[in-house]
């Protein structure tokens, strides 16, 4: 019910395909993958920090190759951002990580994750003047609700396997 409330979210405005809408449903797909991954791997009692450098490493091993071409330095203030903004990644992925790999169920991480459209949505308001659309709204109630039940679901579940 949370991913029908995100595809609210996105619907009707992204009628127009394009290569972002594509990179973004990849992204979709590989994030999900890389969960099921971490709770697998969360299992086996793995130094949390090392996943997170695994995946850095792989990271780069794919994508200097790619910018070799075109690598240059940006100017001082877009640096200053994109370290900014690589800081606030690499701290965001250990803390997904650890909490991926570390939850009783990946469930009660979900929602988490969905909340990211919430704050998508109102940081876009604050930065950029985007208004939200009713649908954007409802898409956002419906993602807040699901996931609300996802956590109390795992409650109940919790009690009763006790």
């Amino acid at each position: 019910i949370g991913f029908i409330g995100v595809l609210i979210l996105v619907g009707p405005q992204y009628k127009d395909l394009n290569s972002g809408l594509i990179y973004a449903a990849i992204a979709t797909i590989t994030i999900a993958l890389s969960t099921i991954i971490l709770r697998k791997i969360g299992t086996k009692n793995v130094y949390i920090p090392l996943l997170v450098l695994y995946s850095y490493c792989g990271m780069l091993c794919v994508n200097f190759p790619i910018a070799l071409p075109n690598l240059a330095l940006l100017p001082t203030p877009e640096m200053y951002l994109l370290i900014t903004n690589s800081t606030l990644l690499l701290v965001a992925t250990s803390f997904t990580t650890y909490a991926t790999s570390h939850a009783q169920s990946t469930a009660s991480v979900a929602p988490f994750v969905y909340i990211q459209a919430i704050w998508g949505v109102v940081l876009g308001y604050i930065f950029f003047a985007d208004i939200p659309t009713t649908a954007t709204i409802f898409g956002l109630i419906i993602v807040v609700s699901a996931g609300l039940y996802m956590i109390y679901r795992e409650k109940q579940l919790r009690k009763t396997t006790q």
